[in-house]
């Protein structure tokens, strides 16, 4: 789709390094820092203000065994307090449902208000293995996170 701007390689390790100063999250600073959590994509639209990114992860013992709907409702234990520290208000949090690649999978729901905008963002948690993605989109002022996750494509 026309205005994406997709990070290149060096792009992505700057980003990677700046999300571990910028995280509140301790245990997410960790892990980003260790290298079991990295940004895989990210990409951009300065035209329309939306952004989409993948972050990858190794999976715990733990996660292996629980549901992806038990692994999202404890992402949101913490999830709205982390959002309020970084200045965001009016948080709603939620597990809900988004279609991705023509199917329905669990995500997280979220709209904020911070310096005179509304955020919203989905984000989708895929799991393979000892490994797991976070497909994350985010738009401002109208909710166009589905037609975000719309743009994705099946591999051939």
């Amino acid at each position: 789709d026309a205005g994406w701007h997709f990070y290149k390689d060096s792009e992505l390790q700057e980003l990677n390094e700046s999300a571990v100063d910028i995280l509140n999250n301790e245990t997410a600073r960790e892990s980003l820092s260790e290298g079991n959590t990295y940004f895989d994509m990210f990409a951009e639209n300065l035209e329309t203000i939306q952004s989409m990114n993948i972050t990858v992860a190794k999976v715990s013992a733990i996660e292996r065994v629980m549901s992806t709907d038990a692994i999202l409702r404890s992402v949101l234990d913490t999830l709205e307090g982390e959002l309020e520290s970084q200045g965001l208000t009016n948080v709603s949090c939620s597990v809900g449902s988004s279609v991705f690649l023509g199917e329905e999978v669990p995500s997280i729901i979220i709209q904020a208000d911070g310096n005179g905008f509304t955020l919203f963002e989905r984000e989708v948690y895929l799991r393979r293995g000892a490994y797991a993605a976070s497909l994350t989109v985010v738009s401002f002022q109208e909710d166009t996170t589905q037609d975000i996750l719309d743009l994705f494509m099946p591999a051939v």
